[in-house]
């Protein structure tokens, strides 16, 4: 009887093909490797099958052991799979998978090293502002962003979606909250040919248990709210509501999400006349800084005339400014709306000052002279009226006589008679 040991059979002969949705493989070589392994804490070896590879969508050739080709995983290319492990410059590097991450290395060359999927924890700069983080490569692709405190904080899915809006030229607003949500918000509402439509983008966190779901809301309860903000809008007027699945954060995942809803059909937008790639940049960039820099481009308009242009309402602007001042953006003040409207001789009503002739007190707005002479009489005018005869259009309110005042003369006349005068100081709007 011979001792040679028998050894296990191979599975695949050279030549076959393994093809399928996710691989075009031809197995080109195959050979034992032996390995040690250990039953009963005792030593014996055991010979692996492996066989050599040549991928018939990228051209890469390797090695990949039996059961990983042909056991339940049924493994591709470890080039162009999803999940690649081995990186090729030029073919499945960041510099062709995911361009907009080469921003976040200060030698750009460095994202020809690494994968998408890459494990890797990298030094990486924000070109916003210039901090350095230690971030793994994985976990920047997977949530599209670099997560750096000067962000506008609005997610990748959420702008995607804000770039396909504007580029259709349809009337929308962001992150709406109306009189009959309950505080909840819904990430875009548009009104198009007499119908309401809100749209809402779905990260993975309302699919699965993630990290991302709020440390105060599990899944159940994710979906629970999902549920909640559907059925009130249903009930109070909306005509569509499109639940965008988003759990990927790509282009090619976003854009089928939104073209296999009816969206597109309910708004008349031909997809091909959107640019997706477009979208993919804005999604990839910093709101908070392109406000800065339109706020720098024109100094003539006050934060609330911006809001509208960008979508979003006027706390949203101020936020993205104030946070742009401290990173050297832009400049920002307390009343610097007020100083600009003040300079365009273009005051709000309720911040100019009134001067009641009858009684001879001054009242910082006539709104506030309404609320003083309630508290005296318990009775309640109308600002409108008081408004008209500053202007000349009533007589009088109530047999009184009332006139504009500049603020300057209110902050004289504050110093000088403080028991006539009512109300707090206006900023000074010197430029």
């Amino acid at each position: 009887m011979s001792n040679q040991k028998i050894m296990p059979k191979f599975k695949l002969e050279v030549g076959a093909f393994l093809v399928s949705d996710k691989r075009q493989l031809q197995i080109i070589d195959r050979e034992y490797r032996p390995k040690i392994k250990y039953k009963n804490d005792k030593p014996f070896t055991s010979n692996e099958k492996w066989y050599k590879y040549k991928c018939y969508k990228c051209g890469n050739t390797d090695w990949a052991i039996e059961q990983a080709l042909c056991g339940k995983q049924k493994i591709g290319c470890n080039v162009c799979c999803n999940s690649p492990s081995k990186v090729v410059s030029g073919i499945n590097d960041l510099t062709i998978t995911a361009r907009w991450m080469i921003k976040y290395f200060e030698n750009p060359k460095d994202a020809e090293k690494y994968t998408r999927g890459s494990s890797k924890i990298v030094d990486m700069v924000c070109p916003d502002c210039g901090r350095h983080h230690k971030n793994k490569i994985s976990t920047v692709y997977a949530n599209h962003n670099l997560s750096c405190p000067c962000q506008d904080g609005w997610s990748y899915p959420n702008k995607f979606m804000y770039s396909v809006l504007e580029q259709s030229g349809v009337n929308f607003e962001t992150e709406k909250i109306f009189d009959w949500s309950k505080g909840r918000m819904y990430d875009d509402y548009i009104e198009y040919n007499g119908l309401k439509i809100i749209t809402e983008q779905h990260g993975i966190q309302h699919y699965i248990d993630h990290p991302l779901n709020k440390k105060s809301r599990n899944l159940k309860e994710e979906q629970e709210n999902d549920k909640m903000k559907y059925n009130l809008a249903m009930e109070n007027g909306i005509d569509y509501y499109f639940t965008i699945d988003c759990r990927e954060s790509t282009k090619e995942h976003i854009k089928n999400s939104i073209i296999n809803s009816e969206l597109f059909k309910i708004l008349n937008i031909n997809p091909e006349n959107i640019n997706f790639d477009k979208c993919d940049k804005f999604a990839s960039s910093n709101m908070a800084k392109q406000v800065c820099d339109y706020r720098n481009e024109h100094p003539d308009m006050t934060m609330k005339e911006i809001a509208p242009l960008f979508h979003v309402c006027h706390d949203t602007i101020r936020n993205w400014v104030k946070k742009g001042a401290k990173l050297g953006w832009c400049t920002y003040e307390k009343f610097d709306d007020l100083k600009l409207r003040y300079q365009r001789e273009d005051m709000p009503v309720n911040n100019r000052p009134i001067h009641c002739i009858t009684t001879d007190t001054y009242h910082r707005s006539a709104t506030k002279f309404v609320e003083y002479y309630q508290s005296l009489t318990g009775k309640k005018l109308c600002a409108r009226n008081i408004r008209s005869v500053c202007t000349g259009k009533r007589n009088h309110v109530n047999n009184m006589n009332f006139e504009y005042i500049t603020q300057e003369q209110f902050n004289q006349l504050k110093e000088k008679y403080p028991d006539k005068v009512y109300g707090e100081l206006f900023v000074s709007h010197a430029s």
